[in-house]
């Protein structure tokens, strides 16, 4: 089968061979022979395109294959393009590709040196993504989509921080990012590893602030193993966001271990003059306490490193603890605090919600 060729300079001396797995290459998305995509140029009126990103580990170039893998004996079947370019206008546009063609660096510089074509193979990288990248690179801005769903911005941001090509993405942020924001989730969705990808590598401080604090706040474990590591996202960024998870679960856990703890005391929660009377509300406490913990999920108390848990669910599970006393429904004359559960359950949820308001996001300037 012969390889698509598309053109972006007709006499270039460069060709990149790029790979689509088999769904994309029966995909409506297509790239013309003169590198335009069904996207939309400019001029023309934008098409209505669903913001879904790919899950990362889908994407070309952002880590395992296997996805590639077909049903008929496992091999891996591709439809392969080959673009060529001009090796001056890459050198210029990417520090990456200039070590690798420049004379004396590798056998592909010595080639083009001598007069001849060359042709380097990246299997990993996503074509689509890519044809954007040298329609800039080679001055075609007419050639450009109207606007990108963020899954292509994802590639994108990949290719920009594998080739440091951040002059080119400097275009792709004022044509695409104004409209691409208006997408930016307010909760935990399918793209918060996309919006984190591009709000890194584009310098988006506003909006890494907000997904990051959509991360500390929603996500149930360390983001490296929802395939955050296969995107261009440094690993101080994703411990961070795990340490501050795991740190505001233990702290709301150990407001219920304080509870626990003081309602197994004789003294410190009922101020009845009675002893049965405070034996008894003691025993209401703990025993309506250790009922609605084992109801919620919070019996036994989760551990670090709190494997699918939120700071926002374990938030709502303590809300939802019910601790009853004796004193509450039939309140003495010599009970001192005759709000419910002594006040126990209003000191758990001011103390649960003063950390659900702690941790605000990331700041893009710690990272630099």
């Amino acid at each position: 089968m012969c390889n698509e060729i598309v053109t972006f300079d007709p006499d270039g001396d460069l060709s990149l061979r790029l790979s689509y797995p088999p769904d994309e290459s029966q995909s409506s998305t297509s790239i013309s022979d003169d590198g335009e995509t069904d996207l939309g140029p400019l001029d023309s009126e934008p098409q209505e395109t669903p913001v879904v990103v790919t899950p990362p580990e889908t994407l070309r170039g952002l880590g395992d294959l296997d996805q590639d893998t077909i049903s008929n004996g496992g091999s891996k079947a591709r439809e392969q393009v080959d673009m060529l370019v001009s090796s001056k206008h890459l050198m210029l546009s990417s520090p990456v590709f200039k070590a690798m063609l420049q004379p004396g660096s590798f056998a592909e510089g010595s080639k083009l040196q001598a007069g001849g074509k060359v042709i380097i193979t990246l299997p990993e990288d996503n074509p689509e993504a890519f044809t954007i990248l040298l329609n800039i690179v080679h001055g075609k801005v007419r050639q450009l989509p109207a606007e990108v769903p963020i899954n292509i911005m994802t590639g994108l941001s990949v290719l920009i921080d594998k080739y440091q090509m951040h002059e080119a993405g400097e275009l792709c942020l004022r044509l695409w990012m104004p409209e691409l924001k208006k997408s930016l989730p307010t909760k935990l969705d399918e793209t918060m590893l996309s919006w984190l990808s591009i709000s890194w590598v584009f310098k988006l401080p506003d909006v890494f602030k907000k997904i990051t604090r959509i991360a500390e706040n929603e996500t149930c474990d360390h983001l490296a193993k929802a395939g955050a590591e296969a995107l261009p996202i440094p690993s101080t960024v994703l411990d961070k966001i795990d340490q501050h998870r795991k740190e505001g679960i233990t702290v709301m856990l150990s407001y219920v271990t304080k509870a626990h703890d003081t309602f197994r005391k004789k003294e410190g929660y009922c101020k009845s003059l009675k002893d049965e009377d405070v034996f008894s509300c003691g025993g209401m406490m703990l025993g309506t306490l250790l009922k609605s913990a084992l109801d919620v999920g919070l019996l036994p108390l989760p551990e670090v490193p709190y494997t699918s848990r939120s700071i926002n669910q374990t938030a709502d599970d303590i809300k939802k603890l019910r601790i009853m006393s004796l004193c509450g429904p039939q309140p003495s004359l010599l009970a001192v605090n005759l709000r419910p559960g002594h006040g126990w359950p209003h000191w758990l949820n001011e103390n649960v919600s003063k950390v659900e308001k702690k941790y605000e996001g990331l700041d893009l300037a710690d990272f630099a």
